[in-house]
């Protein structure tokens, strides 16, 4: 691995494995899966690569990119691997998290930065929840100090627990899932969403344990139990993406 404010890809006379040169930032980055900072775009790619596994030698099965990038602090990849040709891509469910208010947002709640004034009550997630890794990058972002927030050491576990601190009048504000706050009838402001995909081969579909199986995610009662039980939103659950 090179290093260079200007980006490339080259192979030696003497080796056939590509070198990939990073380009340098001083921009933040933000460890979400998107790579989406403009950065990325200064640093040249890198597609040249083969299976190590089943097929030592053969293309792989599907295009995978490589970026690189160096920070001040850090040496940071992006990989990005499209589908392999001949799947089918269907939606799972999509994981929307935001900050869940009481109805109606009394305390005029609008951004992450509003946790800090005085008259806001937050409660939190545990330490290792998703919720709880969110808050904590987005105060990073936003430069602010957790021992700033009261509530920030005041847990809930998992979603609906959090938002009924806020129905029950415990807490102002928490974070957690758009379904949650529909659970309570709470007011949500969005800050993120996922989408998680079941991807299977095409010559599979006609299986009867896979038909069996897609037909089991347009059961109304299993998109509930995906709601209620672990907050997510099934509005596109088993709908065919590719």
């Amino acid at each position: 691995m090179t290093c260079t404010s200007r980006p490339a890809i080259h192979s030696t006379p003497s080796s056939t494995s590509p070198t990939l040169r990073a380009a340098v930032t001083a921009t933040d980055l933000r460890t979400d899966g998107r790579a989406a900072e403009s950065a990325w775009t200064l640093a040249d790619s890198s597609d040249a690569f083969s299976q190590v596994e089943p097929n030592e030698g053969a293309p792989p099965s599907g295009r995978t990119v490589v970026r690189a990038l160096v920070t001040t602090n850090a040496l940071v990849f992006a990989i990005r691997c499209d589908y392999a040709p001949g799947v089918n891509v269907v939606t799972f469910a999509r994981w929307e998290e935001g900050l869940v208010l009481a109805t109606g947002n009394p305390k005029r709640i609008r951004k992450i930065e509003d946790l800090a004034r005085k008259n806001v009550r937050f409660v939190n997630r545990e330490p290792g929840s998703g919720s709880r890794g969110l808050l904590d990058e987005l105060l990073e972002k936003a430069g602010m100090e957790a021992n700033k927030i009261q509530g920030y050491d005041r847990v809930a576990f998992g979603h609906l627990a959090a938002a009924y601190c806020i129905v029950s009048r415990d807490a102002d504000v928490c974070l957690a899932t758009r379904s949650a706050a529909q659970t309570f009838g709470l007011d949500f402001i969005p800050l993120r969403s996922e989408r998680y995909d079941l991807v299977m081969r095409k010559r599979s579909a006609d299986l009867p344990a896979v038909k069996a199986f897609l037909d089991v995610l347009q059961r109304a009662t299993l998109r509930r139990k995906l709601e209620v039980l672990a907050g997510y939103d099934t509005s596109e659950t088993g709908a065919l993406v590719a």
